[in-house]
């Protein structure tokens, strides 16, 4: 633990530790399983791409489109730009990461009608986020939502519309079981 997180149990959801951001630059609260909690990594040393990870198996990420526009990224140029938007950043992501081969992923789907999109957060906070849905080519299935939701981000005087946040919940057959119980815990925090 450092001095820009709190990581606790959670009392409202057994099994469950809390993870608080005390980086203003990633103001969010989220809990996960405790079998997560040893791998938990908040990664701040990139301004342009903070993240936190359990492994693969848990990543919550914010992407600042004009500061990876400015190293060159042309998926970001292009959103900056206004030439292209954030579904198309995931998707064009998605892509080239079957090109490479970074991922095992074979096939996606992108969820952006409000009706097929994935709830995040719970009560008065929740929002509807784009969801894209892969498999590997084993079958197994993860999730990857994404949104610019926090109209009140501001990095170094930026508008928060070139901020990209971005849950990602890779297959895992142990975690699949608790994505809703992850997702419903998520939190912006003031």
């Amino acid at each position: 633990m450092s001095q820009y997180e709190r990581i606790e149990e959670d009392s409202t959801r057994p099994g469950f530790v809390r993870f608080t951001s005390l980086d203003s630059r990633f103001p969010i609260a989220i809990s996960v399983p405790i079998s997560l909690h040893s791998g938990l990594f908040y990664d701040m040393n990139d301004e342009s791409n903070l993240v936190l990870s359990s492994g693969t198996s848990l990543v919550i990420k914010r992407e600042d489109m004009r500061l990876l526009a400015e190293r060159n990224i042309w998926r970001a140029q292009e959103v900056t730009k206004g030439s292209k938007d954030m579904a198309w950043y995931a998707r064009e992501t998605f892509d080239q990461w079957k090109r490479s081969g970074y991922s095992s992923v074979s096939r996606y789907q992108l969820l952006e009608r409000d009706r097929d999109m994935t709830v995040v957060g719970n009560g008065s906070s929740a929002f509807r986020a784009p969801t894209i849905i892969w498999k590997t080519s084993s079958g197994a299935e993860g999730l990857q939502i994404f949104f610019t939701r926090r109209p009140s981000d501001v990095v170094s005087s930026r508008p928060s519309s070139f901020l990209l946040w971005t849950i990602i919940l890779h297959p895992d057959r142990e975690l699949r079981p608790q994505w809703q119980a992850i997702l419903s815990s998520f939190q912006w925090l003031d």
